[in-house]
C-alpha cells in the first residue's frame, strides 16, 4: 500500500494513477493542493458544494438524477458535491477535448485516499433527453457502461496530486494568470 505524509497527517493511496481537468484560472485545487502539500478535498468532504453542483441542484435534470441516486445507489457520492476524475488519461484527453474545447485546462496526475467514497460511470449516459433522465441515471447509478464509454470516477473525500511541488501548482496558481 502507498502511503504519504502530509501537513502531519499520513495519507493510504490507491496505487493506480487518476487524471482531473482542472481549469487553468479560476479554479482553488492549484493553490490549495499546493499549500496542503499535495492534499486537496473535494467539496463533499469539506461540506462545500462546487460551482457544478450549485449549477445542476438547481435544474431539473440535477434533481432527478441526485433523486435517483438516492434511491438506486445512496452509498454512491454525489455529483453535487464531488470531485471528477479518469482513471484512463486517453479518456481524460478525449473528455478535455470534447467537453472543454476553446478552454484552457489542465490534465494533473492525481491519487485517491483509499477511504475516499468513489463511482466509476460512464458520462456518455447523461446526454439524453427529458424523457431517458430517469432510466439513464438509474444506469449510470449501477456504473452500467454504453457501447463507447466515457468513465469517470467520482470522488468524495481526499486527492492527492503528487506534482503539487511544481509549476502549475504554487502559491495564487489558479488565480492568477501564468507568469512568463
Amino acid at each position: 500500500m502507498t502511503t504519504i505524509l502530509a501537513r502531519g497527517r499520513t495519507y493510504p493511496l490507491r496505487a493506480e494513477p487518476f487524471w482531473h481537468l482542472c481549469p487553468r484560472l479560476g479554479g482553488n485545487i492549484l493553490n490549495n493542493a499546493h499549500n496542503g502539500e499535495g492534499i486537496y478535498a473535494s467539496n463533499s468532504a469539506t461540506g462545500d458544494v462546487s460551482f457544478y453542483g450549485f449549477k445542476e441542484a438547481a435544474t431539473e435534470k440535477g434533481q432527478v438524477w441526485e433523486a435517483v441516486r438516492a434511491a438506486t445507489n445512496p452509498l454512491a457520492p454525489t455529483r453535487l458535491h464531488a470531485m471528477f476524475l479518469f482513471d484512463d488519461e486517453a479518456v481524460a484527453f478525449r473528455a478535455m477535448t470534447a467537453w472543454f474545447a476553446g478552454q484552457e485546462h489542465l490534465m494533473l496526475e492525481a491519487r485517491i485516499d483509499r477511504r475516499a467514497k468513489i463511482h466509476r460511470a460512464d458520462a456518455k449516459w447523461l446526454d439524453c433527453g427529458r424523457g431517458d433522465w430517469e432510466g439513464n441515471a438509474s444506469r449510470y447509478w449501477r456504473g452500467e457502461m454504453t457501447t463507447d464509454p466515457m468513465a469517470e470516477i467520482i470522488v468524495e473525500g481526499v486527492v492527492y496530486f503528487p506534482g503539487w511541488r511544481n509549476p502549475p501548482f504554487g502559491i495564487g496558481a489558479g488565480f492568477l494568470p501564468p507568469q512568463p
